[in-house]
């Protein structure tokens, strides 16, 4: 049966014993290769059509052509040489804040440019934010100053910019914990106060018993909770 109206060329594909089915399958078929033979052209064909409708559907939904991720390329060590300046230009001007109070734009191409052709240390093993602190701390032999300074910093500031919304949707579960019918009249800024917290401890892996607080925190908490039974405001 055709794709979308145009028969399927297998020319396009890898040959049908090396497209990915899994292991089991694989070895389903060699097992009964005699009883499925006839059926087998068939079968890698839906496997064929299964994965050009997911490409379709990819191509469709996800933003390949996204201006912000096709531009973050720039901080790909690896390829430093074949990006542009434009690139980081990009995001500077789109996000003002990761240049501000820093330096201004001549300087931030000055440094992209010898970082282009500088001697780098070897940082392939190395996570991307990892690589970026090392070129960062790089100083001038002749100064003695930070080579990288402000690119670096401007480069982390493109790195933590949202990928997807999973953080959002992490905070908005934290807040159907905390906000639930039982504690309706919780104020905003109590809320955003244990949200801050929750948060700070998760990026720590901390667990909540396992936090040791000073005996004055522990006796202004006891006096807030007898002020909030009491309804008594002087006492706090």
């Amino acid at each position: 049966m055709p794709y979308n109206g145009v028969s399927i060329i297998n020319e396009d594909h890898k040959p049908d014993n090396d497209i990915m089915i899994g292991s089991a399958a694989k070895d389903f078929i060699s097992e009964n290769s005699t009883v499925l033979m006839s059926r087998l052209p068939d079968f890698y064909k839906s496997v064929k059509e299964y994965y050009m409708i997911a490409c379709d559907y990819m191509t469709a939904k996800f933003p390949f052509h996204d201006p912000v991720l096709l531009n973050a390329e720039v901080a790909n060590v690896a390829t430093r040489e074949q990006q542009v300046f434009q690139k980081l230009l990009f995001f500077v001007k789109r996000y003002p804040c990761l240049l501000q109070q820093l330096a201004s734009v001549d300087v931030l191409e000055q440094q992209f440019n010898s970082y282009q052709v500088a001697q780098l240390p070897n940082t392939k093993s190395m996570r991307i934010d990892e690589a970026w602190h090392v070129i960062g701390n790089i100083k001038d032999v002749a100064t003695g100053k930070l080579k990288f300074d402000v690119l670096s910093k401007v480069m982390k500031g493109i790195l933590v910019i949202f990928h997807s919304n999973a953080d959002c949707e992490r905070i908005f579960s934290l807040v159907n914990k905390n906000k639930t019918e039982f504690r309706a009249n919780l104020s905003t800024n109590t809320l955003g106060s244990l949200l801050t917290r929750k948060t700070v401890m998760s990026a720590r892996s901390q667990v909540c018993h396992t936090l040791h607080h000073s005996d004055e925190l522990l006796k202004r908490a006891k006096s807030a909770t007898y002020t909030h039974h009491t309804g008594d405001s002087t006492k706090a």
